[in-house]
């Protein structure tokens, strides 16, 4: 069994309003997202808690590094999946978080080698913060999985 590589992140460079963000994604509760998607694939509570760790560690990059596009592996990238079924849930979140709307682009397997290179621009950032990723979820060094990628909405959530 692979061992994840375990590392407090440092986030002393950056603003508070951008630690009180990320300490947010960090709390956020995931329960009853998490419980819809046991229902559809039943799963042990250790893959689905490891699922939520990343989708939280993934849209901490968000508000690390604002600018530009951050890619998701496939295998973890259901749990953000049914986040966005729960559409007021997300579109609260993504407002508190972001201000807002953080778009979710799926990737097909044939389009990849077009982003393997911010894909692997993503690990580094991720593992900048949190160490080096999971091989079982995000794959190999230099392997883009046919997963998805965030973008933010240029226009800002008022309501």
């Amino acid at each position: 069994m692979e061992r994840m590589e375990t590392m407090t992140p440092d986030f002393s460079a950056l603003s508070e309003e951008k630690k009180a963000k990320i300490e947010f994604i960090h709390n956020f509760d995931f329960s009853r997202i998490k419980a819809r998607m046991n229902v559809d694939y039943p799963s042990t509570p250790k893959h689905i808690n490891a699922l939520e760790k990343e989708l939280k560690r993934f849209l901490s990059l968000f508000v690390v590094e604002e600018d530009g596009e951050h890619f998701f592996t496939e295998s973890a990238d259901d749990l953000w999946h049914y986040f966005i079924l729960h559409t007021k849930e997300y579109k609260e979140f993504c407002k508190k978080v972001y201000g807002r709307f953080l778009n979710h682009n799926p990737i097909l397997p044939d389009e990849t080698p077009l982003y393997l290179s911010a894909y692997n621009k993503t690990k580094e950032l991720y593992t900048k913060y949190f160490g080096k990723p999971s091989v079982k979820l995000w794959g190999k060094n230099g392997v883009c999985c046919s997963g998805c990628s965030g973008r933010f909405d240029p226009i800002p959530l008022l309501n």
